[in-house]
């Protein structure tokens, strides 16, 4: 299917009309204009989905049952779709959600002026509007989370550790990845979450010491991790 793209430094970004594309910017290209990235450069969940800290617990738990049961996502239909942390989402994930749907795409870098607690427009709203006039009616974020096996010495225990900078250390020998997506409602408002089960890739060291190319192993557990996730998105949202 057809890929519009959308990347834009702001809430409410302007669209160049409907079926056309965006030119998009290098995250090392940005004008010194561009507002500043928050710290951490990882959206909140609790500013992505509008929770509010006042809310009336019991009001909201019973909304959110309520709003998990009609969630639905229409084959064929427009998503924009988010990764939390990155200009771009992965290659991927779009073309494992190409298979079903209309596939935007919107910048997971936050920013301070996004975020401000006086903010006028709040951010869960913000996203929203900018989903709207790109025609997707639904949004889909991701968080990733890739790690490495590293054994410590001399006990021989093997521990998961966090992947940094995509590199992998030297005695690495397993890869897993887990995701965990947020699906938002653009017209009601109305979300869900899941996480995926952790998809593995083992074998990344031959007997012989001989190293493969990191960004190979990362890009193949990429393709099956996202195209599971994409499958369980259709499944729980589109039957």
């Amino acid at each position: 299917m057809k890929l519009g793209t959308l990347l834009l430094l702001t809430i409410l970004p302007a669209f160049i009309g409907a079926g056309c594309h965006v030119n998009i910017g290098s995250e090392h290209h940005q004008s010194r204009h561009s507002p500043a990235v928050r710290k951490g450069s990882e959206l909140n969940e609790y500013e992505l989905l509008g929770l509010r800290a006042d809310a009336s617990f019991e009001t909201e738990v019973e909304k959110a049952l309520a709003a998990a049961k009609d969630l639905r996502i229409k084959p064929g239909s427009t998503v924009m779709l988010i990764k939390s942390g990155r200009s771009l989402p992965d290659q991927k994930m779009v073309q494992a959600l190409e298979g079903n749907y209309q596939v935007v795409t919107f910048t997971g870098i936050p920013t301070e002026a996004g975020f401000k607690a006086e903010a006028e427009t709040p951010f869960s709203k913000g996203i929203r509007l900018a989903a709207a006039r790109a025609g997707a009616e639904t949004i889909i974020c991701y968080w990733e989370k890739l790690e490495t096996t590293t054994q410590e010495l001399p006990t021989s225990i093997v521990s998961w550790v966090p992947v940094l900078d995509l590199t992998l250390p030297h005695e690495s020998q397993s890869l897993r990845l887990t995701a965990k997506l947020a699906v938002i409602d653009v017209r009601s408002g109305n979300w869900a979450l899941f996480t995926t089960q952790p998809h593995e890739r083992k074998g990344l060291r031959t007997a012989s010491g001989k190293e493969h190319n990191d960004q190979t192993h990362i890009e193949a557990l990429r393709g099956t991790a996202y195209n599971a996730a994409a499958a369980e998105i259709q499944r729980r949202y589109s039957k």
